[in-house]
C-alpha cells in the first residue's frame, strides 16, 4: 500500500509541476529594483516590467528597496513566498555584498539566478593632469608607486572597486582604493584633481574624456565599444584584463524549477525582442542570452573571484 501511496504523490508532484507554470504569473508580480529610482538598474527594470505587463496581462509593480548596500532588496526576494511572484533585478553588487556584508543575512544559495540580462563593460578614466597618457603608463606607475595611484568608487564592493582591485592583482601590485557616496561624488572628486582613477561604463564615462575633464585609458573587454571606437581595449594592448558590471533576474531558491523555466523563457523573449534588445543597447548593454544553468555558473565564478579577493586581503569583510 506504501509503494502505491508513493507512486500516487510521485505522479500528483510531475502532475503539479507542468500545471504550475502554464498558470504562471498567476497574479500581481512584484518586480524589486534594490537601488534608488533613476538610476540605470532602476530604468532597465521599468522598461522590462512594461512588457511583461503587456504579455502577460498582469500587473508588475516595480517596487525600489534600497539600503544594505543593495541586500535589503535581494533579501525581501529570498524571503518571498516561492511562487515566482517576486523577482529581483540584481547587478554585481549582490556577488560582493553577500560575501563582505555577512551581517545582511543573504548567502549565495538563497536566490536562484534565472536570466542574465547582459553587462556592460568598464573604462579606465584618469585625471586630465594625472602623469600618464597610456595603459602601459598607468601599469608602470602602479608598479613603480604601490599603493599611490587613487581609484574611486560607488562604494565598497561596487563594481568600480572590484574591478580596480582585480587590476591590481594581476599587476601584483596595490592601489588606494576611496570609495564614495555614488558614481557622481566620485567623478566630481577625480574631474577637481583629488583622486586620479576610476573604472566607469564606456557611455557615461567617454562623456567626461570629450569634454577633456579626463583622460580615457582603455576599454576591459574583447573588442572595442561602438560608443567609442577609438579607445583600445586593455587586450589589444597587451594585457588580458575583460571586466563589467552585469544585470539579472533572480527569484528565492524555493521555486519550483517549472516556474523559473517559464519565467526564464518569458524574459528571454522579451528581452530578445528587437524593441527592448535596442533599447539596452542604447545602455551599452552586451547582449549574450545564456542559459539558466549558464548564468548559475557566471554566478558561481564571480562568488569564486570575490572570495579569492578577500583570502588575499585585497577586500575586508565588514564585522
Amino acid at each position: 500500500m506504501f509503494k502505491h501511496a508513493f507512486g500516487a504523490l510521485v505522479a500528483l508532484g510531475l502532475s503539479i509541476a507542468p500545471a504550475l507554470a502554464e498558470t504562471y504569473p498567476k497574479g500581481p508580480v512584484t518586480l524589486v529594483i534594490p537601488y534608488s529610482a533613476g538610476g540605470l538598474t532602476d530604468i532597465v527594470g521599468r522598461v522590462v516590467a512594461q512588457e511583461l505587463h503587456e504579455k502577460w496581462g498582469q500587473p508588475v509593480v516595480v517596487e525600489n528597496v534600497t539600503g544594505g548596500g543593495s541586500l535589503n532588496g535581494a533579501v525581501k526576494v529570498a524571503k518571498s513566498d516561492p511562487d515566482g511572484q517576486t523577482i529581483l533585478l540584481g547587478s554585481y553588487g549582490l556577488i560582493t555584498g553577500q560575501i563582505m556584508l555577512p551581517q545582511s543575512g543573504l548567502k549565495p544559495d538563497d536566490l536562484a539566478p534565472v536570466y542574465k540580462i547582459g553587462r556592460t563593460n568598464s573604462l579606465l578614466l584618469v585625471r586630465k593632469d594625472f602623469p600618464a597618457d597610456t595603459l602601459e603608463e598607468v601599469i608602470a606607475y602602479i608598479r613603480d608607486n604601490p599603493g599611490d595611484m587613487t581609484f574611486a568608487s560607488s562604494g565598497i564592493g561596487s563594481s568600480p572597486h572590484i574591478a580596480a582591485e582585480v587590476f591590481a592583482g594581476q599587476l601584483n601590485s596595490e592601489i588606494l582604493h576611496i570609495p564614495f557616496q555614488g558614481t557622481s561624488q566620485a567623478m566630481t572628486e577625480i574631474v577637481a584633481g583629488r583622486v586620479d582613477a576610476i573604472f566607469d561604463g564606456v557611455t557615461p564615462g567617454m562623456q567626461y574624456a570629450r569634454d577633456g575633464s579626463m583622460k580615457a585609458i582603455a576599454i576591459a573587454a574583447t573588442e572595442r565599444h561602438p560608443s567609442a571606437p577609438e579607445v583600445a581595449t586593455f587586450n589589444e594592448l597587451g594585457t588580458d584584463f575583460v571586466f563589467g558590471p552585469f544585470w539579472g533576474f533572480f527569484v528565492t531558491s524555493a521555486t519550483p524549477e517549472p516556474v523559473q523555466q517559464a519565467l526564464y523563457n518569458d524574459l528571454q523573449e522579451v528581452i530578445m525582442s528587437d524593441k527592448i534588445r535596442a533599447k539596452l543597447e542604447e545602455y551599452s548593454f552586451a547582449m549574450r542570452n545564456p542559459s539558466q544553468q549558464e548564468f548559475r555558473d557566471f554566478m558561481a565564478a564571480g562568488t569564486k573571484e570575490i572570495e579569492d579577493l578577500v583570502a588575499s586581503g585585497r577586500l575586508v569583510v565588514s564585522k
